[in-house]
């Protein structure tokens, strides 16, 4: 579906790897402001979030609405954080998770395994993981007041990757987990995303196999979303800075344009200057988040994915 432009130099191999992985952001704390359908509601979130395993090793952080009953049966988001593939962790995203359950939703931060080194967990595995961590969430969606039918997934950078993986790529499913159950978010939302894993000079696995190992790199068109877009696909919404030096806009343009051209629901918000990583607070400015997030708010909306809309 999707034809490929001229190819875009984001740095030296070694630097652009290393500008993915390194954004490292401490602190869990972030004031946000109110905008959008979130004015709609008003309540606080769980100051106690709930945590699950859903695999031997990884965790779920579960954020609440406040008096949030089994019976509620709300929209969920899942966030899975970006770092490359190979670090980070979910608390980078927990503030969001915090805004969203103050506005009916449940909110959950994604652990999953990282590709740190060849002979360990590689990015077949992350995405396994964020698959397996959907799956968890809609089988014990009655338990966590969760419409099973409505389950968002929100990834950052390399997570953003992992989330196109998990809504558009078929198979890649762990070993041994019934999948009987679909692992396949019902909307996505994708922040700075890496769409193409193929692409010359940019994030092309081939390319970069020193970093993420033969194995992974022999199957780099298996793990890039943009070559695996059919109909069909979730609603998605790309949110994208413009001056962004590590995963090119055009990336996000192409994915988008090959989304539409396939007869799926596909949204580009770019954000005039901002950065790669713009959604991390801490990183990017309060406007650039603030305008994230209000950008969310109204797709969710629009889309029947906010609390109390029927899909």
């Amino acid at each position: 579906i999707h034809h490929r432009g001229q190819a875009f130099v984001i740095c030296s191999r070694i630097t652009a790897f290393a500008c993915l992985a390194g954004v490292m952001i401490g602190g869990s704390g972030c004031t946000l402001p109110v905008h959008g359908a979130g004015k709609r509601l008003a309540v606080q979130p769980d100051s106690t979030p709930l945590f699950r395993e859903y695999r031997p090793g990884c965790r779920l952080e579960i954020y609440q609405p406040v008096n949030h009953t089994p019976a509620a049966r709300q929209p969920a988001i899942l966030f899975v954080h970006g770092g490359g593939w190979v670090g980070n962790h979910p608390g980078m995203l927990s503030s969001h998770c915090r805004y969203f359950a103050a506005r009916g939703l449940v909110a959950i931060t994604v652990q999953y395994r990282l590709a740190r080194s060849p002979d360990g967990p590689t990015i077949l595995d992350c995405i396994a993981d964020v698959k397996s961590a959907v799956r968890w969430v809609r089988a014990h969606a009655d338990e966590l007041g969760i419409d099973p039918a409505r389950i968002v997934a929100a990834g950052e950078s390399a997570g953003g990757h992992l989330v196109a993986c998990a809504g558009l790529i078929k198979g890649l499913e762990e070993l041994g987990h019934d999948t009987a159950t679909s692992s396949r978010p019902d909307a996505m939302i994708l922040f700075s995303p890496i769409t193409d894993t193929t692409m010359p000079d940019g994030w092309d696995l081939v390319r970069l196999s020193g970093k993420v190992g033969k194995a992974v790199a022999a199957r780099a068109r298996v793990i890039s979303p943009i070559d695996h877009i059919m109909p069909g696909a979730p609603p998605t919404l790309v949110l994208h800075g413009t001056a962004d030096n590590v995963v090119p806009i055009e990336c996000s343009e192409r994915f988008v344009n090959d989304m539409r051209i396939a007869g799926n629901r596909a949204e580009l918000v770019r954000l005039q200057g901002a950065r790669h990583a713009f959604i991390l607070p801490g990183y990017g400015s309060k406007k650039d988040i603030g305008d994230a997030l209000a950008a969310v708010e109204r797709f969710l909306s629009a889309t029947g994915m906010w609390p109390g809309d029927v899909k």
